[in-house]
């Protein structure tokens, strides 16, 4: 018995989930769709003196030209447009992109130069110089505001991470808020870092409170790449965590969803990319709802590869170490779609 379901898990990692039908992602001209991807390090070839880019320049370690460059963003186009259905999402959130000279060459100088793609960004003090940002369809919305939460460890305010981007986007009298994270990494360890990722979720968490305290039907929208698990203490026990005796955060990662994560480590799927909404955006009544199931990783073919090392398959991505192997990311894109119901 033991053997027959041991040579079943394997057959499940071989096979299970290899392929997911590119069909899945069509959707009909009154759906909008968000995309959150975390896009493995798109940095220009030129070197900035202020951030450590060093790597990413002709002569660094990984020889990054403008060839590696473009095709990089081509790459990415693909998985974008891929992901809305091979018609370009309205709205995507990114991460580990080094600044917005190149957010405006992936949407002017790819496929998606007829998205009328519009930018959201602000430069952070990160130390390897990467930054958040977010790209919406300006013929479906338009900008109400946009800033960061800073992020400031009180414990060591010399240390910089991705700050929050904060994206007020409108739609006729219907107005959502977008978050785009990227938390501080596990580097050094998971438990030795996880009080950093705790803040976070604490500066995040205040200011939705304050959102909701004073509407509870706002309509947020949080996306990004959290470098913790839905079942972490900062996602669980912070982040979602009830206000007034209320939960009004639904993570919708921690959801059974028909791939087991965004993100493959040491042969561990993980989702360390996910999107958490607010009641408000859930159960609406006019404006924007929710589709109920339609989160889902955008685990497309051409985004993966054997893994020949744990088993079954993983995110196709640019480097293994310093080796350019050319494909897309190391993490996978996840979508919800979003429907009118008025």
């Amino acid at each position: 018995m033991r053997i027959f379901a041991f040579f079943s898990f394997i057959m499940f990692q071989l096979f299970g989930f290899s392929q997911i039908d590119p069909s899945n992602f069509e959707r009909d001209e009154n759906t909008l769709r968000v995309v959150f991807y975390n896009v493995e390090n798109i940095f220009d070839p030129v070197d900035d003196p202020n951030k450590r880019d060093e790597e990413f320049t002709p002569d660094g370690d990984r020889h990054w030209d403008n060839y590696k460059f473009y095709d990089k963003l081509k790459r990415t186009s693909k998985a974008i447009m891929a992901c809305g259905g091979f018609t370009p999402p309205e709205v995507v959130g990114l991460c580990e992109i080094e600044n917005r000279r190149v957010l405006e060459q992936l949407i002017y100088s790819t496929p998606l130069k007829n998205a009328n793609y519009k930018i959201s960004h602000f430069e952070s003090k990160d130390r390897r110089g990467i930054d958040v940002g977010l790209l919406y369809n300006s013929e479906t919305f338009s900008l109400v505001s946009e800033q960061i939460i800073p992020i400031v460890f009180p414990w060591d305010t010399s240390y910089h991470t991705r700050d929050i981007l904060w994206t007020q986007l409108a739609f006729e009298n219907d107005t959502i808020n977008f978050f785009v994270n990227h938390w501080p990494s596990r580097w050094g360890g998971q438990l030795e870092t996880e009080p950093a990722r705790v803040f976070v979720a604490q500066t995040l968490k205040k200011v939705c409170d304050s959102l909701y305290l004073k509407n509870p039907y706002v309509k947020l929208v949080i996306m990004g790449d959290f470098n913790d698990s839905p079942e972490n203490q900062s996602m669980r026990e912070f982040l979602t965590s009830p206000v007034n005796n209320q939960i009004y955060l639904r993570n919708l990662m921690a959801e059974k969803l028909n791939f087991p994560g965004s993100h493959k480590y040491q042969g561990d799927w993980a989702y360390l990319d996910q999107i958490i909404l607010s009641k408000g955006i859930i159960n609406s009544k006019k404006g924007y709802q929710y589709t109920a199931n339609s989160v889902t990783p955008c685990a497309l073919p051409f985004l993966l590869e054997d893994d020949k090392k744990h088993y079954g398959v993983q995110p196709f991505r640019t480097f293994v170490g310093f080796s350019y192997v050319g494909g897309f990311s190391d993490h996978l894109p996840v979508k919800i779609d979003l429907h009118l119901v008025d």
